[in-house]
């Protein structure tokens, strides 16, 4: 289906009936991928609360993602996705959920699910081709950008009430309070808000760092806008300030550098723009730097902090690379050292075949040898090894 709209058209990708609703899923390009996509909905009956979203749960490595479909009224906008993979699509609509599983990149398929089956002595998996992440560990150290240095400019006039901090060096959160203070301008900004309840108001407050819930009827509070430590403290209590007026600056550490080295070995699988987790923090790479160690290569990747990291600390990183592929579970194979054999059930019996791995994923390994269709062993593959090797098979 195509749908055409003034400057849009959208293509169907996934088309849901579900307690007692008709919603379809459309795009600019009939898929869903990687980065940001243009998406419409379209749901029957109309109902009176709508929102969707993306989910990947938790894994090693990784925390949880949740990426929100931002729509407008008529149900059009986009959504951003970071990496591809195995996806939930949740939609709630009028107190009802809705979830599907999906694959991305996606282009309409509902990926089966039913690979396994089982005896009471064994399970057979169904060999399929799939997609599953890589995982890489990089161990770095976390360093404080350059020319950080965050300058406290009120673009108002003011007096000095209460200071909050007290001493230069202490360490500040984004959000905590800095010093409360009396300023004519900014209660009369207030009484222009309680009066005419416009949000414009509310936007020239969040310009000057202010909000409406911070102004009382005397005082107002400033809080810092970024993390860091107080470099330098202009003010006391009662001191008046003026307009443009440094009172105080922050070296700011909101955002710090994860300073990582690569193996060299999986150098190819890295490049600029890559995902990387620290603890529970996501960045990107932004750079990739050449190193006198010849085993190793230098990244650099900007990560958010939220106060946990620290100048010069050790830090793991870890990216997450989708793979696709033949993936069989790690229980399938029996690894002798010289030799990585699975039992491939064909003409009702097990015969053992050489296969090779390629690398280790969340799943299992990635591995050649093996066809699309084929049924081998897991969960039970030692007995039937055993058994095979005292038929001499």
């Amino acid at each position: 289906m195509l749908l055409f709209g003034c400057s849009q058209k959208y293509i169907s990708v996934l088309k849901i009936e579900e307690s007692g609703y008709k919603i379809e899923l459309l795009t600019s390009d009939g898929k869903l991928k990687e980065r940001e996509n243009k998406v419409k909905f379209i749901i029957e009956p109309k109902p009176s609360s709508f929102k969707a979203y993306l989910f990947m749960p938790e894994m090693p490595g990784m925390p949880a993602m949740t990426e929100l479909f931002e729509l407008n009224k008529n149900y059009e906008g986009k959504v951003f996705i970071p990496m591809s993979g195995e996806w939930q699509i949740i939609i709630e609509v009028d107190g009802k959920t809705i979830k599907k599983a999906i694959n991305i990149p996606f282009d309409g398929k509902i990926k089966e699910t039913e690979t396994h089956e089982h005896s009471s002595l064994y399970n057979i998996f169904n060999v399929k081709s799939s997609t599953s992440f890589k995982e890489i560990t990089i161990e770095g150290t976390i360093a404080f950008q350059k020319n950080s240095v965050y300058k406290i400019i009120p673009r108002f006039s003011g007096q000095i009430l209460n200071v909050y901090i007290s001493n230069e060096g202490q360490a500040v959160s984004k959000g905590q309070k800095l010093f409360s203070f009396y300023s004519p301008e900014i209660l009369r900004i207030k009484n222009e808000f309680l009066i005419s309840k416009d949000s414009l108001v509310l936007e020239k407050l969040k310009l000057l760092n202010l909000s409406i819930e911070d102004i009382f009827e005397d005082s107002a509070i400033f809080r810092s806008p970024v993390s860091g430590k107080i470099s330098k403290l202009y003010i006391n209590n009662g001191d008046k300030f003026e307009e443009n007026s440094t009172i105080l600056e922050i070296v700011n550490n909101s955002v710090v550098l994860f300073m990582g080295n690569v193996r060299k070995s999986e150098f190819g699988d890295i490049k600029v723009g890559d995902i990387i987790y620290v603890k529970n923090s996501r960045g990107y790479i932004s750079e990739i730097l050449p190193s006198s160690d010849g085993n190793f290569i230098k990244i650099v990747s900007k990560i958010e902090n939220d106060g946990s990291f620290f100048e010069n600390s050790y830090e793991i990183g870890r990216i997450l690379k989708p793979v696709k592929g033949i993936i069989v579970p790690r229980d399938a194979i029996i690894r002798t050292g010289n030799s990585d054999v699975v039992y491939v059930f064909e003409d009702g019996e097990f015969k053992p075949r050489v296969i090779k791995i390629i690398t280790d994923v969340k799943d299992g390994y990635l591995v050649s040898g093996l066809k699309e269709g084929e049924k081998i062993v897991y969960k039970g593959v030692f007995l039937i090894d055993a058994d095979a090797k005292l038929k001499g098979i």
